[in-house]
């Protein structure tokens, strides 16, 4: 069974169903040129796109719970000793009662969003993932996290994280993986609340009945490890319980030189943004700070 994922390679280097958007920067040889992208403002993802997937055109859309991409500039001939630029950004997710759903978007669209901990996902490193999550080792761990336990109090109200990481190492005592493992589940009250299973040998997809309803497609094939759940699934949840999902993004443009011996910082363009559902499509805007 293949494992992939972003722990392979810091940099992504080809684009995937689930994350279909590249930066487009590695024509960009001239200073100036590289310069004028660095600054633009509308030259960027749009994330209102990006936060569903689907892999045909005939098959279920995904909400995108997770990822991360990072696109470093291709060193052609010109600019292999010159400045290049350097873009990434990350996709987070909490789900709020409907109640705090106002406040809590509002306070966020105003923070910056680019530190990988702006949102506390539980890290899994203990148990077998085939124990996932009936194990008493899994018997603390909740992704309901209260103003006490958010690590940068950002969330002004009890949210769940809908998603946790896996991690493991080859050579530690889980035979049922055979190399080193990092890939997203679902929370543990998800899986308990809408039933799923996960077969044997499908580590990254969680079924209820016959149907995948969570995956992380970065096992099977190539590309970022992603938290993907089907949208019917993801709403027919939330609206049982009253809780609205918001997206947290956060990324940057940057441009920089490190030629032996010397290096040369020319900027840095920070974005960050909030999005919702608006009849059950991404709604939502950046913004943004310039370090230069």
């Amino acid at each position: 069974m293949p494992l992939h994922g972003e722990y392979r390679t810091f940099h992504n280097e080809k684009t995937t169903w689930w994350q279909p958007y590249r930066f487009p920067i590695d024509q960009l040889e001239e200073l100036e040129d590289q310069k004028s992208y660095l600054w633009d403002r509308e030259n960027l993802p749009d994330f209102s796109q990006l936060l569903t997937a689907s892999k045909s055109a005939k098959n279920q859309e995904w909400y995108v719970l997770r990822g991360f991409w990072s696109q470093e500039q291709g060193n052609s001939k010109k600019n292999k000793k010159g400045p290049r630029l350097d873009c990434w950004f990350r996709i987070n997710s909490v789900i709020v009662n409907e109640s705090d759903f106002n406040k809590v978007k509002r306070k966020i669209s105003k923070e910056s969003l680019i530190d990988p901990h702006t949102v506390s996902i539980p890290k899994i490193s203990e148990g077998f993932i085939g124990e996932y999550p009936w194990h008493s080792v899994y018997d603390q761990l909740s992704n309901w996290q209260d103003l006490d336990t958010d690590f940068h109090g950002l969330i002004l109200a009890k949210h769940i994280v809908p998603v946790s990481e896996y991690l493991w190492e080859r050579g530690n005592f889980d035979h049922s993986i055979d190399e080193t493992l990092s890939i997203y589940l679902p929370a543990k009250e998800l899986v308990n609340e809408l039933g799923m299973e996960r077969m044997p040998n499908e580590f990254g997809n969680w079924r209820v009945g016959e149907d995948i309803v969570f995956t992380d497609p970065s096992v099977e094939e190539y590309g970022p490890s992603y938290a993907l759940m089907k949208t019917d699934a993801l709403n027919e949840w939330m609206t049982k319980n009253n809780l609205r999902i918001l997206w947290l993004i956060g990324g940057e443009k940057q441009l920089f030189s490190s030629d032996l011996g010397s290096s040369e910082f020319f900027g840095r363009l920070v974005y960050s943004g909030v999005y919702w559902l608006e009849d059950d499509l991404p709604v939502g805007n950046l913004h943004f700070r310039k370090e230069e």
